[in-house]
C-alpha cells in the first residue's frame, strides 16, 4: 500500500510546527505533510521562561534578563536567566523550513473526518481524500485535555507598551485576594524599551475575569498599549496519558502551572521535536512528548488545594514562597522545576 507521506502532522500550532521545523530540516529526506483545519493566522504571543543558555529556542530569543523582583523583593538570578521569545519568529522559521523542503508541504483549511491505524499504517480521512502515512502525529487537544470541572483556572490579559524609562527586568507582584481567587500582576521590561504586562486571575469555577482590564491598565501605568490578548489556562496542567509509539499518536500542547507556562511548554516541545528527528534517523517511530512530570505540577497542586480552602490562605502561602527563598529558588518554584509544598 503506497503512503502519501512518511509523516502527517495534524495541526499547525505550537506542537505541530515545532515538529515540522525539525523534520523538514536538511538531511532527513522524509516526506512530510502538515494539515490544519484552520486558515493561516499570525502568532502574536511572546513566550517568557527561565532556561540555561543554549536551550532549544535560544536562537529566537530577543531578550534575556537576570534582574527580578518577586513580591517587592529585588534580586539577581544566577542559575538561569529569563528569556523572551516571540512566537511569530518560531512560526516563521517552521514555515520557511517547510517551504525550503521539496519533500514537505502545508495544507490549511482542510476538513478532518477520521484518524485511524490500519495494518501497521496510519490513515486520515479528510477533504483531501484518504491519506496514508507511516505515522500520523495528531497535535489537537485530546478529549479531557482542558480544565477539569470544578477546577481553578488562570485567566490572563496581556498587552505590550513602551517602557518609557522603566528599569529592565522581570517583576511579579505579591498575590492579592480578589473575587474568590487571587490576582497577580506581571511586568517584564525588555532591553529594547518594551514593556510586557499581564494581569492574571487565579479564578474559581464560573469566574469570567471581569475587572482584569482595569488591573492591566493600572499595571501599564496609563501607557498607550497594543490590543489586550486574553488566554485561559488550567492552573494544574493535565497529566499526559502514557502510550507507546504507534502509527497514530497524540501530541497536544499541555501548558499550565503557576508562571511561564506557555513559554516552558514551547521549550519542551522544541526539545521533543529535536529528539523526534533522532528517533526517525534511527528507524524508530516518533514517541509522544513526555509528560513534564509530577514535580512540574507540585506547586500548582499545593496552591490549588489552598485556594479551595480559602483564597486568603492561598495568598499567604504563595507570598511566603515568593519571599522566603533566593531568586533562583523562587523562579524554579514558579516554573514548576522545584517543589513548592
Amino acid at each position: 500500500m503506497r503512503a502519501d507521506a512518511d509523516v502527517i502532522i495534524i495541526g499547525a500550532g505550537m506542537a505541530g510546527l515545532a515538529l515540522a521545523r525539525a523534520l523538514a530540516g536538511p538531511g532527513l529526506g522524509l516526506s512530510l505533510l502538515v494539515i490544519d483545519p484552520r486558515e493561516a493566522r499570525p502568532d502574536r504571543r511572546v513566550w517568557v521562561f527561565p532556561a540555561p543558555p543554549g536551550h532549544a529556542l535560544a536562537r529566537f530569543a530577543v531578550n534575556e534578563t537576570r534582574a527580578v523582583r518577586y513580591a517587592g523583593r529585588a534580586g539577581t538570578l544566577s542559575a538561569a536567566p529569563i528569556w523572551t521569545v516571540e512566537a511569530q519568529a518560531v512560526q516563521d522559521a517552521a514555515l520557511d523550513a517547510l517551504s525550503a523542503s521539496s519533500h514537505a508541504r502545508l495544507a490549511r483549511g482542510v476538513r478532518l473526518d477520521d484518524v485511524r491505524a490500519s495494518a501497521g499504517r496510519a490513515e486520515l480521512s479528510c477533504s483531501l481524500g484518504l491519506l496514508r502515512a507511516r505515522q500520523i502525529i495528531d497535535t489537537r487537544p485530546a478529549p479531557g485535555h482542558g480544565v477539569a470541572a470544578g477546577a481553578f483556572t488562570q485567566i490572563i490579559l496581556s498587552a505590550e507598551a513602551p517602557a518609557d524609562g522603566a528599569e529592565a527586568g522581570f517583576e511579579l507582584s505579591a498575590p492579592q485576594v480578589q473575587a474568590g481567587g487571587l490576582m497577580l500582576v506581571q511586568r517584564h521590561v525588555l532591553a529594547d524599551g518594551r514593556m510586557l504586562a499581564e494581569a492574571v486571575r487565579l479564578a474559581p469555577p464560573g469566574d469570567d475575569g471581569a475587572g482584569l482590564k482595569a488591573v492591566l491598565d493600572e499595571a501599564l501605568g496609563g501607557r498607550s498599549h497594543t490590543p489586550a490578548r486574553r488566554a485561559v489556562l488550567p492552573l494544574v496542567p493535565p497529566e499526559a496519558r502514557k502510550a507507546p509509539p504507534g502509527p497514530v499518536i497524540n501530541a497536544p500542547a499541555r501548558a499550565g502551572g503557576l508562571r511561564f507556562a506557555v513559554g516552558l511548554e514551547a521549550l519542551r516541545l522544541a526539545r521533543w521535536a529535536q529528539g523526534a528527528t533522532h528517533d526517525w534517523i534511527s528507524g524508530r517511530l516518533i514517541s509522544a512528548p513526555p509528560d513534564p512530570g509530577a514535580a512540574s505540577r507540585a506547586a500548582a497542586l499545593a496552591l490549588h488545594k489552598r485556594l479551595r480552602q480559602a483564597p486568603k490562605t492561598a495568598a499567604d502561602w504563595l507570598n511566603a514562597q515568593m519571599t522566603a527563598s533566593d531568586p533562583d529558588a523562587v523562579t524554579a518554584f514558579l516554573a514548576g522545576t522545584a517543589r513548592g509544598d
